[in-house]
């Protein structure tokens, strides 16, 4: 199964971590320099990593990337999800984006993303947290997102 450019580089990315607390890692502060947020560099940073990375393959992204919510306005809505599209939840205190990559058995989403346990990873998320999914423009394939086994205790908190 082939995924988008966008997706591998996201993939590249797992492991990639904050620095004592913060966001400071060399490659989390250019990439706020790079979509012109360097402003931002101590913020919440799951927009940023789906943002950096549809950004490196010419894709447009909201103005406002480094609000989750800000990506439910953005792209092509979709019903359900697919390899290479963008989800959004909600959580308290505002929301979060990712990729999502695979289903569980257990109906769960697999999402790789940033900002997820303080790192880019891939989280399970219960699907009732799901506000949207949303393709980017110009990406005509739909593949099904595969099944995978059980993962761990599903993220209540990205932060």
């Amino acid at each position: 199964m082939k995924e988008p450019k966008y997706l591998s580089l996201a993939r590249s990315h797992i492991g990639l971590k904050e620095l004592t607390g913060s966001n400071d890692h060399p490659l989390i502060l250019s990439a706020w320099v790079k979509l012109n947020a360097g402003w931002l560099y101590k913020e919440a940073w799951c927009g940023l990593g789906v943002g950096y990375c549809l950004d490196a393959f010419g894709y447009a992204i909201p103005k406002a990337f480094y609000r989750a919510k800000a990506w439910l306005d953005w792209g092509e809505r979709l019903d359900e999800p697919c390899l290479g599209c963008v989800v959004i939840f909600d959580r308290k205190g505002g929301g979060h984006v990712g990729f999502p990559i695979a289903k569980d058995h257990a109906g769960r989403l697999r999402v790789l993303g940033a900002n997820q346990k303080n790192q880019v990873s891939v989280e399970p998320f219960e699907t009732k947290r799901v506000l949207g999914y949303r393709m980017p423009f110009g990406v005509p394939t739909r593949t099904p997102l595969p099944v995978v086994s059980n993962a761990d205790a599903a993220s209540e908190n990205e932060a």
